[in-house]
């Protein structure tokens, strides 16, 4: 299973970010595999949508769980 967690650090240890669509940064890991990955949100400073393109990236990353501490109504 992949999962994601919305992270204020580029890390496993990082706190979580309450938001969503502009978390700093996605945090993937692969419960079967135990990978790791990191990546900073590029919706981060859109202006408009960050919550539609979040969930688009990790959407084409196959993430199947989302840890966040609030997701908008429009993601």
């Amino acid at each position: 299973m992949k999962v994601s967690i919305c992270a204020k650090g580029g890390s496993l240890q990082s706190e979580v970010d309450v938001r969503f669509g502009r978390a700093e940064y996605f945090v993937m890991v692969d419960t079967e595999s135990e990978v790791e990955e990191v990546e900073r949100n590029p919706a981060l400073t859109l202006g408009s949508g960050a919550g539609v393109q979040s969930a688009q990236l990790l959407s084409d990353r196959g993430i199947q769980v989302l840890i966040a501490g609030n997701v908008g109504p429009k993601a």
